[in-house]
C-alpha cells in the first residue's frame, strides 16, 4: 500500500470514527449543559462552540479534499471515498478510461511475447 492510500484511509476512518461520534456527544453536551449549573466552570458554551466549529470547519476541508481526487482521478464521490476507505488497494485510476479505449476486457498473455533483435 503507498502512502498516500494510507493517509487517504487515515484521513476517512478519522471522518467516520472519530468526528460523527464526537459532534454527536458534544451537541448533547450542549443541550444538556443547562442542566450541570456546578460543572459550568470546566465545560463552558463558548468552548463547546469553539470545539464545533472547528470539528465542522475540518470535516468539510477533508471532503473538499476527497472531491478534488474524485474529480482528479475522473471518478464519483462516493467510490473514490469507498476506494480510499480500503486504503487503495490494488486500485488503478483512470482504469475505465483503459479499458475503454481497447473495447473488451483482454487480458494479457505473456506466454506469447516473443523478443526478436533486427540486425542491420
Amino acid at each position: 500500500m503507498d502512502i498516500t492510500g494510507f493517509r487517504r484511509m487515515r484521513t476517512i476512518g478519522q471522518l467516520v470514527f472519530e468526528s460523527t461520534p464526537q459532534f454527536f456527544f458534544q451537541i448533547y453536551i450542549l443541550f444538556r449543559l443547562k442542566d450541570y449549573e456546578e460543572d459550568r466552570d470546566i465545560v463552558t458554551k463558548q468552548s463547546l462552540g469553539f470545539s464545533l466549529g472547528f470539528l465542522i470547519l475540518h470535516v468539510i476541508l477533508e471532503l473538499i479534499f476527497i472531491l478534488l481526487g474524485a474529480k482528479a482521478s475522473e471518478s464519483g464521490f462516493i467510490f473514490y471515498f469507498f476506494t480510499c476507505y480500503s486504503g487503495r488497494l490494488n486500485w488503478v485510476p483512470f482504469i475505465h478510461k483503459l479499458s475503454a479505449i481497447s473495447g473488451k476486457n483482454e487480458c494479457i498473455k505473456f506466454d506469447n511475447i516473443v523478443y526478436t533483435t533486427r540486425c542491420a
